[in-house]
């Protein structure tokens, strides 16, 4: 009997150790899968695997995006990107996913260019899921344009993507449910909180249904959800749908850490509903902390942060470190956003206004991306002899 070739048992290996990855990524265990997806990189011939090399560089990127890693999981990104065929489903998914990793770093220039293109080039393919690929570039662009304050624009997109996914695969696939949490969190941006509610709740129990009940998906539903009754002044019902999203957060999926910062942000909020600035200050300073060790100091979100801390010491009556936050977050807010921007034009009031007339706490809600995950080899790859 012929003995495979020591080429043949390598790439074996590699295709094993890609899929150990693909399914580990899925049930967030980001440092197990990156370890197998680096694994699965070292042993899969560039030459002829070409395909399953941008998976495993797209599994790690995830993996590096998971733990906070936010620079390597943009050059695992770009490789992944690079490596994929121009025109197929593969390099649209592809696109969407750097285009959103560069909007969470804070480069929406960069985002913005690369799914608009990924939108024009997309076809009427489909991902492994039998979603269409161009709602998945059609969602991620609609987060750049809110994350930069084009609200109109976000909607377009968001309603195009969200009329592909229900006219493709029904209007309660999962993947509807991200363009229902992406549309609430823009009428929370727009001040319309009972249209985001709503929207909020169809995301929620949509993804309850498919997922259950502790995926971080319904985890990040159940926070828009809440930022939406806050808005209403529904402040016990927000405080708890906060802290579900916490709960499930912190243990189920405790590498999100960037989740559990905009949650004890949106805490902090309630916190100062209820008269009680040192709680508040102290949730604020904890969701900081865990922000800049992700994004670094000068982001937006950090800007946002800085700003809601300004705001709890200033009730607390401490106008002159209030004032020296409100300007760090100004002079970080200037130099990282459009100049229209609502996060922008709130620091820009807050710094000049007296201590009594600054804006509320400004909250946060996270986008949700439909899925680009690769799902590791098409057909079953056992282990290698």
């Amino acid at each position: 009997m012929t003995q495979p070739s020591p080429w043949s048992i390598r790439r074996s290996w590699g295709r094993y150790r890609l899929r150990l990855a693909a399914g580990l990524i899925t049930r967030d265990l980001p440092s197990d899968a990156l370890r197998h997806a680096t694994a699965a990189i070292e042993h899969l011939p560039r030459d002829a695997s070409p395909r399953e090399l941008a998976n495993a560089y797209s599994i790690a990127a995830s993996a590096h995006e998971q733990l906070g890693n936010l620079a390597p999981a943009v050059i695992a990104q770009r490789t992944a990107t690079a490596l994929c065929t121009c025109g197929t489903a593969q390099h649209t998914l592809a696109m969407a996913k750097l285009g959103d990793l560069l909007r969470f770093s804070g480069d929406f220039a960069e985002a913005e260019e690369l799914l608009v293109s990924a939108v024009a080039t997309a076809g009427s393919d489909l991902d492994a899921a039998g979603c269409p690929v161009r709602a998945t570039a059609l969602n991620a662009l609609g987060i750049v344009y809110k994350d930069i304050g084009r609200y109109h624009a976000a909607r377009a997109a968001y309603s195009q993507a969200l009329t592909l996914i229900t006219t493709t695969c029904g209007p309660d696939d999962p993947a509807s449910a991200s363009l229902w949490h992406n549309i609430a969190g823009l009428a929370h941006a727009r001040g319309q909180p009972a249209e985001a509610a709503a929207a909020a709740a169809r995301a929620v129990a949509i993804r309850q249904c498919s997922m259950g009940a502790t995926h971080r998906l319904v985890a990040l539903d159940l926070a828009v959800y809440g930022a939406a009754l806050l808005d209403l002044d529904r402040v016990d019902d927000a405080e708890s749908a906060f802290h579900a999203a916490l709960d499930i957060f912190q243990s189920h999926h405790p590498a999100d850490r960037y989740e559990v910062a905009v949650n004890l942000n949106n805490l902090a909020a309630c916190q100062l509903r209820r008269h009680d600035p040192h709680a508040a200050e102290d949730l604020v300073r904890a969701s900081l902390t865990i922000k800049r060790a992700i994004l670094g100091d000068q982001h937006p979100e950090v800007a946002r942060l800085l700003n809601n801390l300004a705001i709890a010491l200033a009730v607390q009556g401490r106008t002159t470190e209030a004032d020296r936050l409100q300007h760090q977050a100004l002079d970080i807010a200037v130099t990282t956003l459009p100049p229209q921007h609502p996060l922008l034009e709130a620091c820009r009031h807050n710094t000049a206004a007296a201590p009594g007339a600054r804006e509320p706490m400004q909250q946060h809600v996270s986008s949700s991306p439909t899925n680009t995950e690769p799902q590791g080899p098409c057909e079953p790859t056992p282990a290698p002899p």
